[in-house]
């Protein structure tokens, strides 16, 4: 399992400096495991975005995609996505998901929850249709 510290110390201790605050590190070949300095570059939200944003516009890679739209969140301004089509996801890659998430195989097989989220999944109610939170008591 890949840990985001791991790589952000190993460039620091590189480099002799600390990450500036909110900056990223991305890793070039694409492959968060290869920790190689060669491999890792310091970059603000928004080139991070630009790189993803470049290399799903060349190859249409499904990761440069999801990677868009989980840094989109660091950015000031919000993308319009409808220009970019959103990649097919496989019956098998569905299946595979599904498996890893539920079962034995989830993280959380066997945790119990805490109270505290107990309560907190009775006063909340997902609205699906407007995609917001809001609170519910019940």
């Amino acid at each position: 399992m890949r840990d985001h510290r791991t790589y952000r110390k190993i460039w620091e201790n590189i480099n002799n400096k600390k990450i500036p605050d909110g900056y990223h590190i991305h890793h070039l070949d694409g492959d968060k495991t290869n920790n190689n300095i060669k491999n890792l570059v310091c970059v603000s939200p928004k080139e991070h975005f630009e790189i993803h944003r470049k290399n799903f516009e060349m190859y249409g890679n499904k990761k440069d995609y999801f990677s868009m739209t989980y840094l989109q969140r660091y950015l000031d301004e919000k993308i319009d996505f409808s220009k970019y089509k959103r990649p097919e996801i496989s019956e098998k890659h569905r299946q595979a998901i599904k498996k890893a998430n539920t079962g034995r195989s989830h993280p959380n097989y066997l945790e119990k929850h805490s109270e505290e989220t107990k309560r907190r999944c009775q006063s909340l109610e997902v609205s699906m249709e407007l995609g917001t939170l809001r609170s519910v008591r019940i």
